[in-house]
């Protein structure tokens, strides 16, 4: 008896990097329950039982949040959204390996040259598809630069706009207005080309904000779902879990929190 009250007087500490809850029995029975965090200590309840308590269930959160997701080249998500002319997104990437080819970062057409919207990327350059025309333009420095390095783009309705790590704009292009709606939704980690997912990458993605003319429709957080493992992207607006849409399965980047 004093060995199981000495014992519950140690504080305990979360090291795990989310939030998750844990129940306090003395048999079968909830007793107290408990909210730990990251780094958390938290002390285990002590009255009013006379046997003490235990930890019974460790109930971890809906989602997971995650810094990346990472496509190995034949998983995307589908965002369920046709763009138009004023279609903006934002998205944080990274490219995992060289890619020879141009590769779609984010992207979709009713076909090449009708109605397309989306940004792409190889080896030597930097390109935007926007309505029917295509904008492409050399970098000068190597291409080792954006090789496992965060880049962020700002598609802006006619206007594509590079960032790296620093801030710097590293390209920009312009398209001229035009107005237009493609036949099929954008997807992330590849070129939706008139209903199939084609140069697709393999890279990562830390962060994604779609908006239909300048109103925010969907803000995807990279995730990975306890109940069945199932790594993706959650949508802070719908609040829905977008999953992969592709063949194989995500690679999961480091937890970083969660999503009660």
């Amino acid at each position: 008896m004093k060995k199981l009250l000495m014992l519950l007087s140690v504080l305990f500490v979360c090291t795990v990097a989310f939030a998750h809850t844990i129940n306090w029995h003395v048999g079968d029975q909830i007793i107290s329950t408990t909210t730990c965090s990251a780094g958390d200590s938290i002390t285990p309840p002590t009255v009013p039982t006379k046997y003490g308590y235990h930890p019974k269930e460790w109930i971890l959160p809906p989602y997971i949040t995650l810094e990346y997701i990472e496509s190995t080249g034949t998983q995307y998500i589908d965002t369920g959204f046709k763009p138009n002319q004023n279609t903006r997104f934002l998205i944080e990437y990274s490219l995992a390996t060289t890619q020879e080819e141009t590769k779609g970062i984010a992207a979709a057409r009713t076909r090449y040259s009708v109605a397309q919207f989306g940004i792409l990327m190889s080896q030597n350059s930097f390109r935007s598809d926007y309505g029917n025309g295509t904008a492409e333009i050399k970098y000068g420095a190597s291409f080792s630069n954006y090789v496992n390095s965060k880049v962020k783009a700002d598609f802006n309705k006619n206007i594509t706009t590079w960032y790296n790590s620093q801030n710097d704009i590293i390209q920009q292009l312009s398209h001229s207005v035009q107005t237009f709606q493609t036949s099929v939704s954008l997807y992330i980690f590849a070129l939706n080309d008139a209903g199939t997912a084609t140069v697709q990458p393999n890279s990562k993605v830390y962060s994604f904000q779609l908006y239909d003319n300048d109103v925010l429709i969907r803000n995807f957080i990279p995730a990975r779902r306890p109940a069945d493992n199932a790594i993706g992207m959650y949508d802070t607006v719908t609040k829905t879990f977008f999953e992969n849409a592709g063949t194989g399965t995500f690679i999961a980047g480091p937890a970083i929190g969660s999503i009660q």
